[in-house]
């Protein structure tokens, strides 16, 4: 399923993307969660922006990753932003480029992320047509879950609050 949010301009062309995890060959997990949980993909939200600052295209994919379409500006270098395993972003997407550094996502529960996998997120700064396609290499978000459990409710093992450390 894709889902798309995009300016509608003559000067644009759509353009194929895929994302790569970052350092994914030296991952070592130890965890409960299941093995390949760190660099599981669920789903993806590319973004792109022109050279002068403004949303071109966003768009939402939940499956297809080695393929996925988006609108860059024709000529100047477009910066583009994925964000990987926090569902459908495209509307947090702010329409100037300089707010996208004050985005924030709240993980919402321990269970998010053993289903969705870690969070990621990643850019490709100046991009241009003959660099096509595209690859945003995404790194996770947080390195490592704290849980406190009360013995008290050990018997359906529900924690009780759950940090992420970066």
């Amino acid at each position: 399923e894709e889902q798309s949010r995009n300016a509608s301009s003559s000067a644009l062309e759509e353009v194929c993307f895929c994302t790569e995890i970052e350092g994914e060959e030296v991952i070592n997990v130890k965890s409960v969660l299941p093995e390949d949980i760190e660099t599981k993909i669920s789903d993806v939200t590319l973004a792109s922006y022109s050279a002068d600052g403004s949303l071109t295209d966003a768009r939402y994919y939940e499956s297809g990753f080695s393929s996925m379409r988006l609108y860059v500006q024709e000529g100047s270098g477009s910066n583009i932003y994925a964000v990987v395993n926090m569902g459908d972003m495209t509307d947090a997407f702010p329409e100037e480029e300089e707010s996208v550094q004050d985005m924030v996502y709240d993980v919402g529960s321990y269970q998010t992320v053993g289903t969705l996998g870690f969070p990621m997120s990643g850019s490709l700064t100046g991009f241009t047509l003959s660099e096509s396609p595209g690859v945003v290499k995404v790194e996770r978000l947080f390195s490592k879950l704290c849980v406190r459990i009360l013995h008290k409710s050990l018997s359906g093992y529900d924690p009780s609050s759950v940090y992420s450390y970066n």
